[in-house]
């Protein structure tokens, strides 16, 4: 897979240089054939081009997300639940496979404190664009993001006694299934972007040795449960399952 950055039409070319160096990419024309993806900036924001597929952005303040904000159905919503975030109870919630955050976003708009946690560079980044453009918008939404593998931050976390989160979340690449429907934009940019191969179990030990109340994982509703461990609660809708274990610390 390769990547570079293109300039187009002279705009932000500053950042965009910087942008090349800190990611070590290329600059390079936008007709360049060799390449697989561009990161380009926009006057309002950065994106993706995936050339002959579609361009995509962070956007937490319009489109599906700003919509999502407003008539997303609140507290009553389906991974509140399973979070257990309600009014009025503020939790700090590490999402640890962030993604492009749109389960970050609800729950930040939700009034959880989150710490986002994403593996890939090119992810990261126009994350990072997205939620600086956001903080711009309303600084009340609370979402910091940590350029770092999952496993290696809760590790870490464990074994330095760190501070620990009210809620971990885990929402891995799902599992792939003969004769799926073509998945959605975002998720076809991430199974390009970022390497799948994770250890869910492990991952799962490590979130329930360091979350204070409980921890999350999104599954699809016909995956397995990861590796041996029971839920203890199942919240589920057609296609999505949340299966929530309680933290031994909360008992």
């Amino acid at each position: 897979m390769k990547i570079a950055i293109v300039i187009n039409n002279n705009i932000r070319v500053d950042d965009a240089k910087l942008l090349a160096t800190k990611l070590n990419l290329p600059i390079v024309d936008v007709h360049e054939p060799d390449f697989d993806f561009f990161l380009e900036y926009t006057q309002d924001y950065l994106q993706l081009r995936w050339p002959r597929h579609f361009n995509y952005h962070v956007d937490f303040v319009g489109g599906k997300q700003g919509y999502r904000r407003q008539h997303g159905g609140g507290y009553r919503q389906l991974i509140a639940r399973a979070v257990g975030i309600k009014p009025g109870k503020s939790l700090t919630i590490l999402d640890a496979t962030a993604g492009f955050a749109a389960d970050a976003f609800t729950l930040a708009c939700l009034g959880g404190k989150m710490t986002l946690l994403e593996q890939s560079p090119i992810v990261a980044t126009l994350l990072q664009d997205g939620i600086e453009r956001l903080q711009q918008y309303d600084v009340n939404i609370a979402m910091q993001l940590l350029f770092i593998d999952a496993q290696s931050y809760l590790r870490q976390c464990v074994e330095n006694k760190a501070e620990r989160f009210d809620v971990i979340y885990l929402d891995p690449m799902y599992p792939p299934r003969d004769k799926s429907a073509l998945v959605k934009k975002p998720m076809q940019l991430l199974q390009q972007l970022v390497d799948i191969k994770q250890d869910e179990h492990a991952l799962l030990q490590l979130a329930l040795a360091l979350a204070k109340k409980r921890v999350v994982v999104k599954r699809p509703s016909w995956a397995e449960i990861i590796g041996d461990i029971k839920p203890d609660v199942c919240y589920r809708s057609k296609n999505t399952r949340y299966d929530t274990y309680h933290s031994p610390l909360s008992m």
